[in-house]
């Protein structure tokens, strides 16, 4: 994703959803709604050029937010029941 091709885009969190779907994403320059919402961000990763533990390396050294497009489709754990 990232070279000398690639333009940065800002999207809206939707957007990012919609030409992202079912995916980690990193994400700069990050406008928050909130404290845990994004407003808008430019996507610098996908799990397509990137794994996820290497996205997860740039956000511990604060160079990436990274986020799962659609979280309401990850797999759960689920409860252990003893």
């Amino acid at each position: 994703m990232k070279g000398a091709l690639f333009m940065a885009e800002r999207l809206k969190w939707n957007e990012i959803q919609k030409k992202y779907p079912d995916m980690w994403v990193g994400m700069v320059d990050v406008k928050w709604l909130d404290t845990a919402n994004i407003d808008s961000a430019i996507v610098e990763h996908t799990e397509n050029d990137m794994s996820e533990d290497d996205m997860d390396m740039l956000a511990i050294e604060g160079k990436l937010i990274v986020r799962y497009t659609t979280p309401n489709k990850t797999p759960s754990i689920g409860t252990l029941l003893v």
